[in-house]
């Protein structure tokens, strides 16, 4: 399925059928253009994107996920035990409600990152649910020009760092023009491993 509406982020499709929904396993959705909403009420079963590939979403698209989760299900993406199988963030990734996976559920040791463009429209909006990326949140490799927006306002963002490059931070937000806005009295930034997660932010080195 491509998801081709308008030339930006505005124009919205939007998910929230009752019953069983079944979709492949794999590379099955494509945003080109607006913004495709996943908004089901208690789903049964996991929502898989992909699980070999990268999944892409370009600088004219978004990802809103906003559903009620009485089954504990989750959000799939990049689910598969291979080191390429990564989130390719140009465009916007909003959570607000519900379980989010960059890489397999179980935190095998591959690198399932979130890599940033040099878009200039790159952003992560947390409102709530729980979101854990199996790798680091960086740039794209030997690309200087990102400028990454991060609004954790809400819910948790769990990065476990597994076969992290280590030139990378865990969570780096860099260059002029990036944002990093935390607010919100349930949100909650943390790392998997026990030791300290390193975040570089506008050249600052946090350990949190």
């Amino acid at each position: 399925m491509t998801v081709d509406k308008g030339s930006s982020q505005n124009a919205k499709l939007t998910c929230d059928i009752e019953g069983t929904l079944t979709t492949p396993q794999n590379n099955w959705l494509t945003l080109l253009n607006g913004t495709f909403r996943y908004m089901r009420q208690d789903p049964a079963t996991d929502f898989t994107l992909t699980t070999n590939t990268p999944f892409t979403i370009p600088s004219t698209a978004g990802l809103v996920i906003n559903y009620t989760n009485a089954n504990f299900t989750n959000v799939l993406i990049s689910n598969a035990t291979n080191n390429n199988a990564d989130l390719l963030l140009s465009g916007k990734l909003t959570l607000i409600s519900g379980n989010v996976y960059v890489g397999p559920v179980a935190a095998p040791s591959n690198d399932n990152d979130i890599e940033y463009s040099g878009s200039g429209a790159s952003a992560l909006e947390i409102q709530g649910g729980n979101i854990t990326i199996n790798g680091q949140i960086q740039k794209k490799y030997f690309n200087h020009q990102w400028k990454p927006q991060l609004f954790p306002n809400g819910g948790n963002v769990t990065i476990n760092g597994n076969n992290a490059n280590v030139e990378y931070a865990k969570l780096e937000v860099l260059n002029e023009g990036s944002s990093f806005m935390m607010s919100g009295e349930q949100s909650q930034l943390s790392a998997a491993e026990a030791r300290p997660m390193v975040i570089y932010i506008s050249g600052l080195q946090v350990l949190l």
